[in-house]
């Protein structure tokens, strides 16, 4: 952070996948002077199977006789100091969950929210991973896990990957026969509570299909106040009652 930098705004959207949509979480976040923060830009979801997303996305089944399951979306994330430490996070927005193969299979939870969205598999909360999609006597997907969503199930069609985030969404079912179709992964969760984040929101599925994540970074950095001369000009501003503030800001996109 530049020097005399004491907040920052900061607005975060989760990856999408093929037909779901990552969140947003974008709050005011307390920082120090010359402070490093660190970011993860989530990946969106992969179409090729058995591909995890960068940002925790789980993967797309492979392997499959039929249609394949696509891979979840990342989370996007702001750290002070290392990523993927509970104990660093400031926000983490949602990534969506991955499609399954085939049919109505084609659709998945959007990330986002508290509560990442739930289609097969389930969606992440603020205290544990998304549950496994299962289909009883054929096949179970992966669970979701902090910052990482849960591997779509393997089958005749495939499951979709769970979306990473807070805590990531659970894998989609299998589809385990030519005419059951493959399930979608759940959404990823966003997260709000770092310390000296305020003014913090979430929203599910506010990013577009298919597309990577985003964290934008605002700042106001205070700029000198320069002498104003003739001492006459001074005194005519105090009569007005006026202020002069001069402000420069800047912003960074990763």
């Amino acid at each position: 952070m530049p020097a005399d930098v004491t907040s920052v705004h900061a607005d975060l959207l989760g990856a999408g996948s093929n037909f779901a949509r990552g969140g947003e979480a974008l709050g005011d976040v307390a920082v120090t002077p010359g402070q490093t923060l660190t970011v993860t830009v989530g990946q969106r979801g992969s179409s090729s199977w058995g591909v995890p997303a960068f940002g925790g996305g789980g993967a797309g089944a492979g392997q499959c006789t039929g249609w394949c399951g696509a891979g979840g979306g990342g989370m996007s994330a702001l750290w002070a100091g290392t990523p993927n430490v509970a104990a660093n996070a400031l926000l983490v927005a949602g990534g969506a969950g991955g499609n399954g193969g085939r049919g109505s299979g084609w659709d998945a939870g959007d990330g986002g929210g508290l509560v990442g969205n739930t289609y097969s598999g389930g969606g992440g909360t603020q205290s544990a991973g998304g549950a496994a999609g299962v289909y009883p006597g054929a096949c179970a997907a992966g669970s979701g896990s902090q910052f990482q969503g849960g591997n779509g199930a393997v089958g005749y069609h495939g499951g979709g990957g769970g979306g990473g985030g807070w805590y990531g969404g659970g894998g989609g079912a299998c589809g385990p026969s030519a005419d059951l179709w493959g399930n979608g992964g759940g959404g990823g969760s966003s997260y709000l509570g770092g310390p000296g984040v305020t003014n913090a929101s979430t929203t599910t599925g506010a990013n577009a299909e298919n597309q990577d994540g985003v964290v934008k970074l605002q700042w106001v950095e205070p700029a000198a106040v320069p002498m104003v001369q003739p001492a006459a000009g001074l005194a005519a501003l105090a009569a007005a009652g006026g202020v002069l503030v001069w402000q420069r800001r800047r912003t960074a996109v990763n």
